[in-house]
């Protein structure tokens, strides 16, 4: 009778190995953990923003309070350049969920008033404004606390990765 081979903890977890996944639907498990990951390094990013402040002489423990208190959010202002993209359209959606943000300019050379328009819809108290030539570029990133840049550049024809 054949015996069974052990199979490594992190074989069984979903990990890659000589380019074969050991679960089937590991793309959706790739892509959310990715959107996960990206969403917490986004959120520490404004908290980092919030905190480097020169002008405030407070600790980081009340200004984490302060941030998860349900009394007043902080102001912030986000910018995310690219925000027409397969990236940028998700990532527009999630600051526009996040309660530390309190305003998002949309920018995009392909254009975003569509996208801004669609994430607007959302019921929080977040404004969206987008922007969709590069002379609003500057209005777009005026006052911004993060800017967050997605955008990408398409390949040539005979370009793979």
């Amino acid at each position: 009778m054949p015996q069974k081979k052990s199979v490594p903890k992190y074989w069984q977890d979903g990990h890659v190995f000589r380019g074969e996944s050991i679960h089937h639907n590991s793309d959706d498990n790739v892509a959310r953990k990715m959107r996960t990951s990206m969403f917490r390094s986004v959120e520490s990013a404004i908290r980092r923003v919030s905190t480097s402040s020169p002008s405030t002489s407070t600790s980081s423990t009340h200004f984490a309070r302060q941030c998860l208190s349900s009394e007043s959010t902080p102001a912030r202002k986000v910018a995310v350049l690219g925000a027409a993209g397969g990236i940028g359209q998700p990532l527009a959606l999630l600051m526009k969920l996040n309660p530390l943000v309190s305003s998002l300019s949309l920018y995009d050379i392909a254009g975003t008033p569509g996208v801004a328009a669609v994430v607007s819809h959302i019921n929080t108290r977040s404004e969206v404004a987008g922007y969709k030539s590069e002379d609003q570029l500057a209005q777009a990133l005026d006052g911004c606390d993060l800017v967050i840049i997605p955008a990408g550049v398409p390949r040539k024809p005979g370009i793979t990765r």
